[in-house]
């Protein structure tokens, strides 16, 4: 009879524990959240009293808590004892689940009984400390102030600045060389290199800075070399889940020149007033379809594909989760996505009395066989990100639905054009269908964007934010017939919380996802896609869009292989 339950132990002293500025703090519970885009938190509740087990020596928090400074380095280790599964057991020795920082704690005691928090950031805090020109200025001071702080003061007697900043044109050499080959690889050059260019410090005394000796953006820099990638400017990090960024729409002429144009055109200004964090999660993941996917030890940047239907990462078993809560809303019918590069006036005078949107040929619109999309349906005008403007096909008329064949994004991304020849010729066709895969891309994440589902199940580190994965169903024996409640689904995870507490014992993991599908709509061209529509199938996790939060806990079904490195 095949074994249905396993044993694990946390109750082990030093099973759980937190390392603060190299002092050792027992922890008796903790919760950590991981999310697509965002920067991971931790709460650990603390070990307070006296330990009778060795000696009633008293708890470490107690001896130190006065001597607590917040931003110290922090990290969570834990080690479990016994059965992952009833295949494999965890493996010897304490892991991290948690490195960041301090950010400070609270107590609170209520009827005799203390309890004391620690609440910590991730790593990638790092890159949220001050302006992105300059590690001493903060983004809301007035840009002059913050390009002052990098651009150094003039020598009294040489008239040489102290330092200067980077320039379109610095940033220009630093991309146009990378953007085909790996778009993530020639964001990262650029950041490396602002994070490297040393800066006039805040004085100690008291002032408000212009004095010191230039220092470059330390902390910026060590979570900058902790992102998978490998650059020629910053400590090299090879790709393991990760996998270069590559163009696959080089057939429209200048898409690299736009792109490198574009990134080279955000100088020291456009740096100013933001952190690296709003940059890259602000600008840059919105602009070209990319996610930031924050790990333990490491980070992804990935080609976002919430809508992947190529191989999964995992597939979650009914025996694997104890609640499921699945909704699928939709706020509004959604007929149809436009692409808008700009208005012209029907009068042909500025202010004329007709306005009306020029698509540019990006206009997606599914197929529609019963007509209720028509009917109530409605058409969502947007933007394009500032490169793909660059690339505006001037001679398409406004109005004009230039559609691909109307099956789906995986029909659409990637093809070319079928709605005869536009005028613009080979040009104008390549850039039209770029557009319309652009259209086809947001109607679907818009349209599947209310399907959400809420999971809970055992203690795992093998899935990540950011992947795909499958959840089996199990259908009710006793119904007789077919039961669809039990069908099996597909998810896209945007969050991951893991509680554990070795007091109990007690440990779970928490899953949100978004864009969950049916079998039937994951095997359908409509509601999927197989290829990114911007960097074609260059997806994270070896193809399957996924990754583990932990490499020693990953547990995978089929052993590992690796993936390609990328240059450098």
């Amino acid at each position: 009879m095949a074994k249905t339950w396993v044993y694990s132990d946390f109750s082990k002293p030093g099973a759980l524990y937190l390392e603060i500025d190299g002092t050792r703090y027992d922890v008796v519970s903790t919760e950590m959240t991981f999310a697509v885009n965002t920067i991971p938190g931790c709460t650990c509740i603390l070990s307070v009293g006296r330990n009778a087990t060795n000696g009633l020596t008293p708890s470490a928090v107690g001896a130190n808590a006065t001597k607590l400074l917040q931003m110290k380095p922090a990290k969570l280790f834990f080690e479990p004892n016994g059965e992952y599964d009833q295949f494999i057991d965890w493996p010897k020795g304490p892991q991290v689940i948690f490195d960041g920082l301090f950010m400070g704690f609270a107590w609170r005691k209520i009827n005799g009984k203390i309890t004391v928090t620690a609440t910590l950031s991730h790593w990638l805090v790092y890159l949220a400390f001050g302006s992105a020109l300059t590690a001493n200025g903060h983004v809301a001071n007035p840009s002059e102030l913050n390009v002052a702080a990098v651009t150094g003061q003039v020598g009294p007697q040489s008239g040489e600045k102290l330092t200067t900043y980077l320039t379109g044109d610095d940033i220009g050499g630093l991309v146009s060389d990378k953007v085909e080959a790996d778009l993530w690889v020639a964001l990262k050059s650029v950041f490396c290199q602002l994070a490297s260019l040393p800066t006039i410090p805040i004085q100690n005394d008291g002032q408000c800075g212009g004095g010191g000796n230039p220092r470059v953006n330390d902390a910026a820099l060590s979570a900058i070399n902790r992102m998978e990638g490998p650059t020629d400017t910053c400590t090299e990090k090879p790709y393991k889940y990760g996998v270069p960024l590559a163009l696959t729409k080089v057939q429209v002429t200048g898409i690299v020149d736009a792109i490198a144009a574009t990134i080279s055109s955000q100088t020291a200004d456009a740096f100013a007033n933001t952190t690296f964090w709003d940059k890259l999660v602000g600008t840059y993941c919105g602009d070209y379809g990319l996610a930031v996917v924050p790990r333990i030890d490491t980070s992804l940047v990935i080609a976002d594909m919430p809508i992947f239907a190529g191989d999964f990462w995992r597939s979650i078993s009914p025996d694997e989760y104890d609640y499921f809560d699945f909704n699928a809303q939709l706020d509004r019918p959604l007929r149809a996505v436009g692409i808008i590069v700009g208005y012209r006036s029907e009068s042909g005078a500025t202010g004329g009395p007709i306005t009306i949107p020029d698509t540019a040929g990006g206009c997606f619109a599914p197929e529609d066989p019963d007509g209720e999309l028509e009917k109530n349906g409605v058409v969502h005008y947007i933007a394009p990100p500032p490169w793909l403007t660059v690339l505006k096909w001037s001679e398409c008329k406004a109005g004009v639905n230039f559609n691909h064949d109307n099956e789906g994004p995986a029909k659409v991304m990637g093809a070319a054009a079928k709605a005869g020849t536009p005028q613009g010729g080979t040009f104008g066709s390549d850039l039209q269908g770029l557009y319309t895969d652009y259209a086809a891309l947001q109607y679907y994440m818009n349209t599947l964007r209310g399907r959400s589902g809420r999971m809970s199940g055992k203690l795992r580190f093998d899935i990540a934010p950011g992947s795909i994965v499958q959840i089996l169903g199990t259908t009710e024996k006793f119904i007789g017939g077919e039961d669809q409640l039990g069908a099996t689904l597909y998810g896209y995870v945007a969050s991951v919380t893991i509680s554990l507490n070795v007091e109990s014992p007690a440990a779970s993991t928490s899953f949100l996802f978004t864009y969950v599908r049916t079998e039937a709509e994951f095997n359908r061209a409509r509601e999927s896609a197989s290829v990114h529509w911007l960097f074609g199938d260059s997806i994270h996790g070896g193809g399957k869009h996924g990754a583990p939060l932990l490499d020693a806990y990953e547990f995978p079904p089929d052993e590992f292989t690796g993936l390609p490195q990328g240059a450098g």
